[in-house]
């Protein structure tokens, strides 16, 4: 919910949308079974670019790199919220 709020807070309230779950392998359960965390995914791929959308863990994939000043946005909003809570 912290990070759904961030989200929404930085880009607007459409900005949230779920999505299936991922069936790739990744050990970020681990970290959870030590302390308490969240799994989001930024989409980094712009659809009116013609270019087909890649997996995340393919080869060649090829992140939009103006998806990183949202990103860093929305993570310092998170991490602000949290610790004035």
């Amino acid at each position: 919910d912290l990070v759904v709020a961030a989200a929404r807070s930085v880009a607007g309230p459409g900005a949230v949308v779920e999505v299936d779950q991922s069936w790739g392998g990744d050990s970020f359960a681990w970290y959870l079974e030590k302390v308490p965390g969240a799994y989001a995914r930024l989409g980094v791929h712009d659809p009116s670019s013609g270019r087909p959308r890649l997996d995340l863990h393919a080869g060649t994939f090829d992140v939009d790199e103006r998806c990183i000043p949202l990103a860093v946005r929305l993570l310092t909003t998170t991490a602000i919220t949290a610790l004035t809570r």
